[in-house]
């Protein structure tokens, strides 16, 4: 990202944390981020925003952070584009304040149709199984315009298999 990018990108930052009337409920920013900003709570109620970008990454959609007590690290659940089409993504750090950029942990296959998208994700760990991981992957096929939710499982949080039977 050029440095001016990341100027543009840092002031905007100060501003959203310095005005709480304009915060973001989630932990990005309006239209047009190229970044993802973090935000702490000591009682889960009353967030504060972190005035520095935490990731450079364009998040766009649901961006879903979570702590990995079998990993003992933060990960976060997002969007990324691979080839044109929308994928799920994966970022894993020890230092909530400094993230890597994000790896494609799922894609759509070649036995999928091209105009498929995975397009949003809801990553949650199994009530009571913190070594089970599932994603709510929404498919949207974009040529016919319709959606469907599928469940995927993990053991690592890395890699994720869809759980057999239609959607």
């Amino acid at each position: 990202m050029p440095k001016a990018a990341l100027r543009k990108a840092a002031t905007n930052a100060k501003a959203v944390a310095a005005s709480p009337s304009s915060r973001p409920i989630s932990a990005m920013t309006g239209p047009g981020s190229t970044v993802i900003f973090g935000a702490v709570s000591a009682d889960g109620m009353a967030w504060k925003v972190l005035p520095e970008p935490v990731c450079y990454h364009d998040a766009d959609t649901q961006t879903v952070t979570k702590y990995d007590t079998q990993l003992k690290k933060y990960v976060v659940y997002t969007r990324l584009y691979e080839l044109g089409r929308r994928t799920i993504a994966r970022l894993e750090t020890d230092n909530f304040a400094r993230w890597p950029l994000p790896v494609n942990i799922m894609t759509p296959g070649p036995t999928e149709p091209p105009s498929l998208d995975y397009y949003a994700n809801a990553f949650s760990f199994y009530p009571g199984q913190p070594d089970i991981r599932l994603i709510f992957c929404l498919d949207y096929d974009r040529a016919r315009d319709i959606a469907d939710i599928r469940l995927a499982t993990s053991r690592d949080g890395r890699v994720f298999h869809f759980s057999p039977g239609e959607p």
